[in-house]
């Protein structure tokens, strides 16, 4: 493995850890909210909370899943072509992944420095501040658009060499 791919494999290791520490945050605040309306009365934000800590953890593992190539495929209709087939179709797929995490990236880059930035935009019931939370989501994106780029050059390599 390359030092490229070593960073990228440790990298996308401490943000899926870290979306399990989100995962967990998640699970604490919905028990917690269930036991509070059972006895004291429900946990003030829960809801928001849980909502912003499930997009972390998706902005977190969705490289990771990449890296692993853990996404949904549908080998039944690959499997009706040839290897070589198999080989170009991945590699034309991978192109319009990388646009489709894009066209969410690019937004949500034009949204939080044109409204999040400047209006300071906060949450409605806790009042935290959006950025952090769109910048790990932004941040999520974009690494996912770095490990599909490296599977990329990975498939049109194979295509090119066979």
């Amino acid at each position: 493995m390359n030092a490229f791919g070593k960073v990228v494999q440790r990298l996308s290791l401490v943000l899926v850890v870290l979306g399990g520490v989100c995962l967990m945050v998640m699970v604490v605040i919905v028990n917690g909210n269930i036991i509070g309306r059972a006895t004291w009365g429900s946990i003030l934000g829960a809801v928001e909370l849980t909502g912003m800590m499930g997009g972390m953890c998706i902005a977190f593992a969705i490289g990771y899943t990449e890296y692993h190539r853990s996404h949904v495929e549908i080998p039944v209709l690959l499997s009706l072509f040839k290897p070589r087939v198999q080989e170009i179709i991945r590699a034309i797929d991978l192109p319009i992944a990388i646009i489709a995490a894009l066209l969410i990236a690019v937004p949500s880059t034009m949204y939080l420095a044109t409204r999040v930035l400047v209006f300071h935009s906060l949450t409605k019931i806790l009042f935290w501040p959006i950025a952090p939370f769109l910048i790990v989501w932004i941040i999520g994106l974009l690494l996912l658009c770095v490990m599909l780029v490296a599977h990329l050059i990975e498939a049109v390599g194979r295509v090119v060499k066979k």
